[in-house]
């Protein structure tokens, strides 16, 4: 055999391990520790928490920041610019939660019926219907008051 052939060989050879131990490592993990599933509910069976309390154990009282969206909630309903709800993280389904927009005054109730939102700072994802009633749309967050009515 010559050089070339050997050289060759060589490089298949190396190939064909490197894809034959790739497909023998273990699979890592797929979500970060602290990664939570938008469309699973954190309520538990036994929870004697009221929705008011809950309200009021988010950081920094029952004020935090909306945003909104469209879609599909956790529920299989739609979300869009004819229904008034929202996402929560912890409040359970069909919670009535009154939204002020701090910096207009407008307010809008929404059922809670939605898991979310996942993203850092914000408290509240309204759907496009509230979010168009409170008029945040344009800015696409806003700083919000948030109280349980029911």
């Amino acid at each position: 055999m010559g050089d070339s052939a050997v050289g060759t060989l060589t490089r298949a050879v190396a190939v064909l391990m490197v894809f034959g131990l790739a497909g023998c490592s273990a699979p890592g993990a797929r979500y970060s520790a602290g990664y939570a599933h938008p469309h699973r509910s954190h309520e538990t069976a036994g929870s004697t928490t009221s929705a008011r309390e809950q309200v009021a154990d988010l950081g920094g009282g029952s004020r935090g920041v909306a945003s909104f969206y469209s879609g599909r909630a956790a529920t299989g309903e739609r979300v869009g610019s004819n229904v008034l709800t929202a996402a929560h993280r912890t409040l359970p389904f069909g919670t009535k939660v009154r939204v002020t927009n701090l910096k207009n005054g407008q307010s809008v109730t929404v059922r809670i019926n939605d898991r979310g939102p996942f993203v850092h700072n914000r408290s509240i994802d309204l759907s496009d219907g509230a979010a168009g009633v409170i008029g945040m749309k344009g800015a696409g967050v806003a700083p919000v008051r948030m109280e349980v009515i029911r």
